[in-house]
Order: C-alpha cells, then structure tokens, then sequence
C-alpha cells in the first residue's frame, strides 16, 4: 500500500495525488482519524513521505460513513428553522448531557475485541441513533463560525481527556483512546487541513466527521462521566520534566498534546494544569494505560 503510494505521488505530484486519493473520496473515522493527524503534519511541513504514509494508514483504517454524513447533510437544514443557540460547547451539551443519559446506547459495544471493529459495530447497530444525534448537532452549530465549531470540539476533547483518568488504589489508569491526545490530536488537524478548503460547506463536513469521531469514541468506551479531581501539586516545569523523564512515549504524546491546548488559548485554566498533574503522577506511579474502556474494566 505505501509503495503504492510512493508511486502515485512520483507520476501525479502532491496536490493531484491527494485530490484523487483523499478529497475526492468519502470521509473516513478510521482509527480516531490519526491518519489525517499525520497527514496534516506530512503537508504543514512538506513531507511526502509522511503524505504517502499518511495515506497508506487512511486506506487501511478505512471505516466510511458517507450515509450518516449525507443524511446530515440534507436534513440538518429543515431542523435549523426557529433554533437559536448562543452556546459555544454545544458538543459538550450533547455528548454529555443528552447521550450520556441516553439508555439506548446502553450496554457495551464490543466488535473483534478491537476499538476500530467496536466502532464499526456502533456505527451499524446505532445507525438510526447516531443520525438523530449528529443531525442535532448540525443543527446546534449551524448558526457559529467555522472556528467556534472547532473551538467547541477542541473543549470537548479536553474535557474527555479529564474524565478518562481513574485513581485504582496506590495507581491511576487512563483510557487510551481519550486520555493519549488523539481526540485533541484530531481537533488541531482539521484545522489545518479545513486552511486549503475554499468551500465553507466542505470544511463544515470535515468538522461534523470530526464530532461523528469524539461522538463514537465516547461512546464505544462507556460514556465515563466522571474524573479524577486533584489539586495540583507540581508546576508545569516540573511535570514536564516528569514525563519527560519517564520516557513513556503514549504519556510524553498525551503531554504534548496538553500544551497544545495552552498555546492556542487565551487564559490558561487550572483544568489543563491538573491534567499535566495527572499525568506526571501516572508515571511516578506506574500507571496503566487500558484500551477496553475504564467503565467497563471495573
């Protein structure tokens, strides 16, 4: 696949390459979209080979969605009439507030013991469901700016990563696919690539995958509403040393990720400071990293 690539980028050159081999083809929530994670760096700095790897890891995590993304498409606009919202976290109105409740998406979704075959199960078996949820929020985000969508994702991802943690004892287990810094990952990179999107309704497409993909995270490992609270002890120097210390590579990304979040806000809250915290406290610990979800590893 990547030597397909390789070959493809060698005969077309970059942007053809990606206008046959990404735009042009249906969106895809395939592995918590980290494969436009690389791509967006691969393009931001010039790196082909990260391009073609990029797009070798799209192809084989490939999970398409167009029918819920075009059913929103061409509903969310009848559902508009007479809403008027003035919220900025509307994500996190809907995925905690009305999903986290939400019986029908009770009982844990399990596929071939896998988070990718998990979200392909939930994507077929809650089809009807996720539709309703995904047309409410393109209904909730139609009247903000490109970037207020973003920025609503960008604090639900944050927010998801402080109820991913769980004290065990003497330990602190974190959910690795939304403590690692994939979600908030997947935020920074849409805003990248939504840059060379002229048309404002294809950059709104690629922000409603971006919700579809938190939305099936969330939900696939058990809707944790609840978070480790802590005061923070350490200062940022010295969290950032912890981990760096640690050499845990997933622990060191999760950090990055983290400050990210600081150098695109204004203010810097407690919360991301206690989530640096967290972190470093995981690895003085020798914390463990679970992949099934933390309500469900009880």
């Amino acid at each position: 696949m990547l030597l397909f690539f390789d070959n493809q980028l060698s005969c077309l050159g970059q942007q053809e390459t990606l206008n046959k081999y990404f735009y042009s083809i249906p969106n895809s929530i395939g592995s918590q979209l980290q494969p436009l994670v690389q791509l967006s760096f691969g393009i931001e700095h010039n790196l082909p080979q990260i391009i073609t790897q990029a797009l070798a890891y799209y192809a084989t995590s490939y999970l398409d969605v167009s029918n819920i993304m075009d059913y929103c498409q061409d509903h969310y606009s009848a559902t508009t009439k007479g809403v008027q919202s003035q919220q900025s976290n509307i994500a996190n109105t809907i995925l905690f507030d009305f999903i986290a409740s939400d019986q029908r998406f009770d009982g844990k979704i399990e596929g071939n013991n896998t988070f990718h075959s998990s979200v392909k199960l939930l994507i077929k078996s809650k089809y009807d469901l996720i539709k309703t949820y995904m047309t409410t929020w393109c209904a909730l985000s139609s009247n903000l700016s490109l970037e207020q969508r973003l920025d609503s994702l960008l604090d639900t991802a944050v927010t998801l990563t402080h109820k991913s943690s769980r004290q065990q004892g003497n330990s602190i287990e974190l959910d690795w696919f939304m403590a690692g810094g994939q979600l908030i990952d997947s935020v920074f990179a849409i805003k990248k690539l939504i840059r060379s999107i002229t048309n404002n309704d294809d950059a709104a497409h690629c922000i409603n995958l971006l919700f579809l993909s938190i939305l099936s995270t969330f939900v696939v490992q058990g809707r944790p509403t609840h978070s480790i609270h802590t005061e923070p002890k350490m200062n940022w120097e010295s969290c950032i040393s912890t981990v760096i210390q640690s050499a845990q590579p997933k622990s060191i990304l999760a950090l990055v990720s983290i400050l990210k979040v600081t150098q695109h806000v204004d203010n810097e809250p407690l919360l991301y400071l206690e989530l640096a915290n967290t972190l470093a406290q995981f690895v003085l610990l020798d914390g463990t990293w679970v992949k099934g979800g933390l309500r469900w590893s009880k």
